[in-house]
């Protein structure tokens, strides 16, 4: 690919060359720096046009030549099969562009074919702000959850709450804790929670145990004491160890808190809708 004459894409081709070949790459970032927004239009030509090797070394250049004639060849770039030229792309577009031109690139992908700059796209439009109904359409696609698990927490949608558990009951361990997380802020909790978090507790990863002491804390009941205690004298992790105390300790506030249900001998019967109301006694004065 030449410079066909031109001696500043020529420049730019040697200094693209050099950093290929890793030589003085402080010299030739330096070079590039001087040349600044003159370089681009060869850089993006290279972007558009060269072999991968070139193509991630013009993006390295972008990051010093920036202008704005370069921002739609480097949003293409986000829908690059190659997922290390996307993570380049993105860098280059927020350095030279911002984080709004990242957005804007990537809301057009949230539906591309590729399932890999899908995930990239919705990773980053949901970093940016919640949407409930596109995180709720994106959770039916089981691929999307990876992404989308970090994020599930700050919804506190109990609509949620079966995908959730099946984060939790999956095969991806990578899941289990942004899906216990996510329940407890969304204050999920049936008996399945209760019975999984307990088991939970004997997890080899303390984080998952830690978690599940602090499932347990919020909506565990007396039964689940004897558990919490065996943990909470042998957990070798102190931070488990103080959430297992912490859930043991929450759990008998609420049982002592808690009132006797009535006999139901002292229940009164309910009024009957046909029964009569007698009108209030007025107090006279003479």
């Amino acid at each position: 690919m030449t410079a066909d004459g031109d001696p500043l894409a020529a420049a730019v081709d040697r200094i693209v060359a050099a950093l290929g070949a890793r030589r003085d790459v402080a010299g030739q970032t330096a070079a590039l720096h001087r040349l600044g927004r003159r370089a681009v239009p060869r850089l993006v030509h290279h972007l558009e046009r060269s072999p991968r090797a070139e193509r991630t070394l013009a993006l390295y250049g972008l990051q010093e030549c920036w202008a704005p004639g370069a921002e739609p060849a480097v949003r293409r770039v986000l829908a690059d099969p190659d997922a290390e030229l996307r993570r380049m792309a993105e860098i280059v577009l927020v350095r030279g562009a911002g984080y709004p031109a990242l957005l804007a690139g990537c809301r057009p992908l949230l539906d591309h074919p590729d399932p890999g700059v899908a995930a990239f796209a919705l990773d980053r439009v949901e970093a940016e702000a919640p949407d409930l109904a596109r995180t709720r359409a994106a959770l039916a696609d089981p691929a999307a959850w990876p992404v989308l698990a970090p994020h599930l927490a700050r919804y506190r949608a109990p609509g949620f709450a079966a995908t959730l558990r099946a984060m939790r009951d999956g095969d991806d361990r990578s899941l289990w804790r942004p899906a216990l997380v996510g329940l407890i802020h969304g204050s999920a909790w049936d008996e399945r929670d209760r019975a999984r978090s307990v088991t939970l507790l004997d997890d080899p990863d303390p984080d998952l145990r830690a978690l599940a002491a602090e499932h347990l804390r919020w909506h565990g009941t007396p039964a689940d004491a004897a558990a919490l205690a065996a943990g909470r004298h042998t957990d070798p992790v102190p931070e488990v160890a103080a959430a297992l105390a912490a859930a043991t300790a929450a759990i008998a506030r609420r049982a002592a808190q808690q009132p006797p249900r009535p006999a139901v001998a002292d229940l009164a019967p309910p009024a009957r809708a046909d029964t009569p109301v007698s009108p209030p006694s007025l107090a006279t004065s003479d």
